[in-house]
């Protein structure tokens, strides 16, 4: 599955489609993340991991970066 970008009636990137079976897969992934116990080095990467990730979707928006599969992005999770 490919995360679809949403335009508005101009042809402006207006926001960002994730598939419902996709996004109970990151839900429960990032769920599982908060309830861990994970190291401050460990949360401090998966923080700017995160914000990379949103910083692309933002690029997306702008369309200046093509969309990838999410497969892709919940692999790096």
């Amino acid at each position: 599955m490919k995360v679809q970008v949403i335009e508005d009636g101009k042809g402006n990137p207006a926001g960002v489609f994730i598939p419902i079976q996709e996004w109970a897969l990151l839900e429960k992934k990032i769920n599982i993340l908060k309830d861990s116990n994970t190291e401050n080095a460990s949360k401090r990467k998966l923080v700017n991991e995160l914000k990379t990730t949103f910083n692309e979707l933002v690029q997306i928006e702008k369309g200046k970066l093509k969309a990838r599969p999410i497969e892709e992005f919940l692999n790096e999770l």
